[in-house]
């Protein structure tokens, strides 16, 4: 009777992992080839949102590089010509010719300003730097979680794992849809939302669970407070001033979440007594020390700078 029991569980189990990878893989193949539209376009040497906000991101050899300043600002106007939207802006520009200085009319916190770029052609090199990391980034860590989480379904740490997989999986894969046609805006926000209360969520029951009582209070004050993050992003969308300052509490976060995790693995091999758990903790330092602790530094300057 045990065993028919199982049966059903197994089942179960393995039709989850498999509906969500697939679902993950179909939103990597529709990102990947939705942003490869700009192999060889010109394009403003910066990217903007469904809400006209420049993004935080750039390459060294963008014009924006050398301005970023100029991060989380809308665009209000380009050469004089108002745009409502980011299709507007884009076309505007993927009509001029490249090396074109080109004026933009920019907001941020009430005050106006201008500022002049040259239009460059984005590049196949420009193409798997960024889309390729986020890509790659997103697939690795989404299905890094579902394997762990498919082997040791029963492990309060595997289905931690699972949840920064699929937040963050999620987070970067539509990262790459994210500067057009937006098609996954509001599922990217949630995703960068939810991924920090994932990471405090692994910090809790990894590489040692802290949560034997109370379990449910402490995982889900984590999730309750993305939620909040969640909800007032997406009310707060198309409203620039409020989703850029949404957005640097996300990023904050997001840093918090990156520390707990770093600081519970190096609290756990300095205090734990048994040499199998210091054996395992020392095997994995190196990948939590590159794997989250410069990114959770990137996000903390970004977040005090105001996406600077």
């Amino acid at each position: 009777r045990a065993r028919m029991n199982t049966i059903p569980r197994q089942w179960a189990k393995e039709s989850a992992v498999a509906v969500l990878a697939v679902l993950l893989l179909g939103l990597a193949l529709t990102c990947g080839l939705t942003s490869s539209r700009w192999i060889h376009a010109p394009f403003p040497g910066f990217f903007i949102m469904a809400n006209r906000v420049i993004a935080s991101v750039s390459l060294p050899t963008w014009p924006i590089a050398q301005h970023q300043h100029l991060y989380q600002h809308a665009i209000l106007a380009v050469n004089g010509h108002a745009v409502e939207t980011s299709k507007e802006l884009y076309t505007f520009v993927q009509n001029l010719p490249q090396g074109s200085p080109t004026s933009y009319t920019l907001k941020k916190d009430g005050l106006q300003s201008e500022q002049v770029l040259p239009i460059r052609i984005f590049t196949v090199q420009d193409y798997w730097l960024l889309f390729g990391s986020y890509l790659l980034s997103g697939f690795a860590l989404a299905f890094t979680g579902l394997t762990v989480w498919w082997l040791k379904p029963t492990a309060p740490a595997s289905f931690a794992l699972l949840m920064v997989g699929l937040t963050g999986g999620i987070f970067a894969i539509t990262g790459a849809d994210l500067y057009g046609p937006h098609w996954f805006f509001r599922l990217h926000i949630l995703g960068e939302a939810f991924f920090p209360a994932s990471l405090v969520h692994l910090a809790l029951v990894f590489p040692i669970d802290r949560t034997q009582r109370f379990r449910t209070l402490l995982v889900g004050f984590p999730y309750l407070i993305s939620a909040l993050l969640g909800v007032a992003y997406e009310v707060s969308l198309y409203t620039p001033d409020r989703y850029s300052w949404i957005h640097d509490l996300s990023t904050l976060y997001g840093a918090v979440g990156g520390f707990t995790l770093f600081s519970s693995v190096v609290w756990a091999y300095l205090t734990t007594h048994s040499h199998l758990v210091q054996q395992k903790i020392r095997i994995i330092l190196i990948g939590f020390l590159s794997g989250f602790s410069l990114p959770a530094l990137l996000m903390l300057s970004s977040a005090v700078t105001g996406g600077e």
